[in-house]
């Protein structure tokens, strides 16, 4: 499911669709962090358990920065304002939040396939 957003963020952005590749973007780091929580067995049925279970299971464990909590919350709240208001977000916006959604991403990636490799996937 992520490589598959990973693709439409792609498309949304070679489109010059902002607001879509902003949502997108939160749904990508969404399933990241929702596989993460799988990995300590934890199953979430919305959004904000998904938000507060990563803080809880990852930021404030310290197996990811500090910055990457308050990222994903702030892409929560972009992806609303994108998904259901008229928000218009210029390309140096959604620059800054990919570059900063690169490091959870990179990181997330990382730690999955130690994970899968340690447990003999």
């Amino acid at each position: 499911m992520i490589e598959e957003k990973k693709v439409l963020l792609d498309a949304a952005l070679d489109s010059g669709l902002n607001r879509s590749a902003l949502s997108i973007l939160y749904y990508i780091c969404f399933y990241y962090a929702r596989s993460l929580l799988l990995t300590e067995g934890i199953k979430t049925r919305s959004h904000k358990q998904v938000l507060i279970n990563f803080s809880k299971y990852f930021v404030k464990t310290g197996k990811f920065p500090k910055e990457t909590g308050s990222l994903f919350a702030n892409l929560f709240n972009i992806r609303q304002g994108c998904d259901y208001e008229l928000v218009h977000r210029g390309d140096d916006f959604v620059n800054e939040q990919l570059k900063s959604a690169s490091a959870l991403i990179d990181k997330a990636d990382k730690y999955l396939k130690v994970y899968l490799e340690s447990s003999g996937n």
